[in-house]
C-alpha cells in the first residue's frame, strides 16, 4: 500500500512473526533523520499479524523518521485496461491478494506498544530534593494522558480512513468481475447448444480464463468482507477514543481547579491575616489619637492628618468587636514607652507588640 508518497509492505519473517518494509516509489532511496539514505526500511520489532506491522510502519512514517513528498499519492489496488481478454484477465495479478492481511482486526498490541512509548516516566524523588507538589504532579499526569488519548485518536481516524479506502478498492476490484457468473452461464449455454446440434459432451470444467476470473471473484468478495470488518471494528475504536480523550480532558479540568482552590484557600487565608492586621493597625492608631502626652507640667494633644481622622471614623462604624478583643492598654504603653526612649535616644524604635493569639475576630 500507498501511504503519504511511500510504499509500505508486510512480510511474514518467520512463522507468526511479521514485519514492514518502507520504501519510496521508482527506487528514489529514503532519507532518515541522520541523513542516511536508505532504498528499504524494515521494522525492528516482530508482530503476531501483517496489521501490526502496517501501523508500526505507518507510525515510523508519522513520526517524520524520514523525508517524504509534499504530494500523497493514493494506493491503486486495481487498473483494469480498457480491452480485457480471457489471457489477460488470468493473468491480471491483484495487487491486494499477494498480502491478504494487508488490514486485520488484531491491531490492539501495536496500540498498547505505541501507548507504551508515549507513557510519561515517573522519576522517583531523591534523597535532599523537595518532592513535587502532588496536585501538580496529578496535572501534569493528567495533560500527559490527554495527549496520549488525543495522539491515539488521531492515529486511529487516519487507520479508519485507510481501511474506508481499501474497502472502496475492494468493491471496484469485485465490480470488475461482475460479469463472471453470466459468461459462465453463457459458456454452459453454448456447450449444451453444441450437444443438442449432435456433437460429444466433453469435459464440464470451465476454461482456464473462467476459472481464474471466478476464483478472483471469490477472493474479491473475501477481501472486501475482511475490509468492512476491519473498517467497523476501527470506527468502534474511534469512538471508544473519543470517549477517552473527552475523559482525559475533563480530568485535566478537575485538576486544574483543584490547584486554583488550593490557590484560593491561601488566597483567603491572607486576607484573613491583612485583615487582622488591619484592625492591629487600627487599634494602634485609634489609642494614639485619642491620647494626650504629659510631660512635666506640658501636654502634648495628638492631631492627626484630616483624611487619618475620617478613615479612623469611618472604619469605627463598622467595628463590631467587643472591648475583650482590644488591646487599648497595649498599644498605649507602647507609645508611651517609645516617648520614653525618644527622650534620650533619637535611634529608638516603637515596641508594638503582636496580637495575642488568645485575641480573635
Amino acid at each position: 500500500m500507498e501511504y503519504k508518497g511511500f510504499v509500505v509492505r508486510a512480510f511474514e519473517r518467520e512463522q507468526g512473526k511479521w514485519r514492514a518494509t518502507i520504501r519510496r516509489p521508482h527506487g528514489i532511496p529514503l532519507k532518515a533523520k541522520d541523513q542516511r539514505r536508505l532504498y528499504c526500511f524494515v521494522t525492528s520489532r516482530d508482530t503476531a499479524t501483517a496489521t501490526d506491522a502496517v501501523l508500526l510502519a505507518l507510525e515510523a512514517i508519522d513520526t517524520g523518521s524520514f523525508s517524504r513528498n509534499t504530494v500523497r499519492s493514493t494506493e491503486k489496488f486495481w487498473r483494469r485496461s480498457q480491452q480485457c481478454s480471457a489471457p489477460t484477465l488470468a493473468a491480471a495479478p491483484l495487487r491486494f491478494a499477494e498480502n491478504p492481511c494487508i488490514f486485520g482486526t488484531a491491531h490492539a498490541s501495536v496500540m498498547d506498544e505505541w501507548e507504551r512509548r508515549m507513557a510519561v516516566t515517573e522519576v522517583a524523588p531523591q534523597e535532599g530534593i523537595v518532592s513535587e507538589d502532588p496536585k501538580r504532579a496529578a496535572l501534569r499526569a493528567a495533560i500527559a494522558a490527554r495527549k496520549r488519548a488525543n495522539a491515539r485518536c488521531q492515529h486511529l481516524e487516519a487507520a479508519v480512513v485507510l481501511a474506508r479506502e481499501l474497502c472502496s478498492s475492494c468493491q471496484r476490484v469485485l465490480l470488475a468481475f461482475s460479469d463472471v457468473d453470466a459468461a459462465i452461464v453463457q459458456h454452459r449455454a453454448e456447450e449444451f447448444r453444441r450437444v443438442a446440434g449432435g456433437e460429444s459432451l466433453g469435459a464440464l470444467s470451465l476454461p482456464e480464463y473462467l476459472a481464474t476470473r471466478r476464483t478472483m471473484r471469490d477472493v474479491a468478495a473475501e477481501q472486501l468482507t475482511r475490509a468492512r470488518a476491519t473498517y467497523e471494528d476501527l470506527a468502534a475504536d474511534v469512538s471508544e477514543a473519543k470517549a477517552t480523550t473527552e475523559q482525559a480532558a475533563l480530568e485535566v479540568a478537575k485538576s486544574a481547579c483543584a490547584i486554583l482552590l488550593e490557590e484560593g484557600a491561601m488566597q483567603g487565608l491572607a486576607l484573613k491575616d491583612a485583615w487582622e492586621g488591619l484592625w492591629r493597625q487600627f487599634d494602634r492608631v485609634a489609642v494614639f489619637a485619642d491620647c494626650q502626652i504629659h510631660y512635666a507640667d506640658t501636654s502634648f494633644s495628638i492631631t492627626l492628618p484630616p483624611e487619618t481622622a475620617s478613615l479612623l471614623h469611618a472604619i469605627a462604624k463598622i467595628d463590631d468587636r467587643p472591648s475583650a478583643h482590644r488591646d487599648d492598654a497595649v498599644n498605649a504603653e507602647a507609645w508611651c514607652l517609645w516617648f520614653k526612649e525618644l527622650l534620650g535616644d533619637a535611634d529608638a524604635i516603637s515596641h508594638f507588640q503582636p496580637r495575642r493569639q488568645d485575641c480573635r475576630i
